[in-house]
């Protein structure tokens, strides 16, 4: 999933005008349908107290064992945008070619006022639009993907330990669960969960997928978007995106460029996994770099705000916020569970959560 940001000239910024105003009036055309049955608070920050709906449980936090290193990260309590705006991005493919330079009126948005160095690390590989990378996935290429799963083979230049790591400690999160797989060239990741006992996955990818196994069914932005604002796409039990999330709003997939990207897609996770569910989330990391336009590399100044609105349960390896000397290369997993519409996580849901703008603060956990 991708975002938009505004172009620095009227040309470049006319494709865009039309898509957000296009997605705006579609989204207000279905929004009408049920506006008598909208929670009066939907267009203010601050809900009132009474307005826990059936959407609201009462979440079992899954126990936290931190390295001592990792017990500085504290996640946002909730985003620092309206959920609105995280919907309402348009997922469309970006207008030309990808730029070699950040956009200068850009730049503060993108390096968090120049406090995130940067260095050029240059891709256009677009998807966005087209098909993916790998766009058949056939049964057996699946089974084939599962056989070197139980085989314990590393996948392309992932250091798949991490990975094994967490599968291992907390397969109970995934055994009999459906979950949604963000960014996937190949299926390793879906063959890895089902081969963990998950009960189906769903693919969310820039290009068009298709498959005929009867576990995994996959979405481009675009249709993914569309079931959830119907609701014909139930929530999802967990989210598993493994170097895919670090691409967000940079162009270099064919996507609109974005400087806050990667942070609306977590947001989105808020109202796409069920209260107090997990998602495991892997991307380059411990210190903060932005490398033009391959990746960002996440670190003190931007993983608080990736993880808003989510709980810290686990870390693969434990210690990895102490490494601060890698590149892309290491890419540690986090667990983590989400707060959003816990009544003891202190945010509530309407029944249309991405009606809602960014919710007030909530007990800290």
């Amino acid at each position: 999933m991708r975002a938009y940001v505004s172009a620095p000239s009227l040309r470049a910024s006319l494709p865009l005008f039309v898509s957000v105003a296009a997605t705006f009036f579609m989204f207000k055309a279905f929004a009408g349908s049920f506006h008598q049955s909208m929670p009066q608070w939907i267009s203010t920050t601050h809900p009132p107290s009474d307005s826990i709906t059936s959407e609201n449980r009462e979440c079992q936090w899954l126990p936290a064992n931190l390295h001592e290193s990792a017990k500085s990260l504290q996640p946002l309590l909730h985003p620092e945008f309206p959920l609105l705006e995280a919907w309402l991005r348009p997922d469309a493919a970006r207008y030309g070619p990808a730029p070699k330079e950040i956009p200068a009126v850009l730049r503060n948005q993108f390096t968090l006022d120049r406090r995130i160095p940067e260095s050029e690390f240059f891709f256009d590989q677009a998807y966005l639009g087209g098909s993916a990378l790998v766009s058949e996935w056939t049964e057996q290429m699946i089974d084939e993907y599962r056989r070197e799963v139980r085989e314990r083979k590393p996948k392309f230049n992932y250091v798949m330990e991490h990975v094994y790591a967490a599968m291992d400690a907390q397969s109970h999160l995934i055994r009999g669960k459906r979950g949604l797989v963000i960014g996937s060239e190949n299926p390793w990741l879906e063959a890895l969960l089902l081969e963990y006992g998950a009960r189906h996955i769903s693919t969310l990818e820039f290009g068009e997928i298709k498959t005929d196994h009867p576990n995994i069914d996959t979405f481009t932005p675009k249709e993914f978007v569309s079931g959830i604002l119907k609701e014909t796409i139930p929530k999802y039990d967990f989210v598993f995106t493994y170097s895919s999330l670090e691409h967000d709003g940079l162009g270099r997939y064919g996507d609109i460029l974005n400087p806050i990207g990667d942070l609306q897609t977590m947001a989105r996770m808020l109202t796409v996994v069920v209260p107090g569910g997990f998602a495991f989330v892997g991307f380059p990391c411990c210190h903060d770099k932005l490398e033009w336009n391959a990746h960002r590399i996440y670190g003190p100044l931007r993983l608080p705000k990736m993880f808003a609105g989510w709980r810290v349960a686990g870390i693969y390896p434990e210690d990895a916020l102490q490494v601060t000397d890698q590149g892309y290369g290491f890419q540690p997993v986090f667990l983590l569970q989400n707060t959003f519409g816990c009544v003891n996580g202190g945010i509530s849901l309407p029944h249309q959560p991405w009606l809602t703008f960014a919710p007030p603060k909530g007990l800290h956990i």
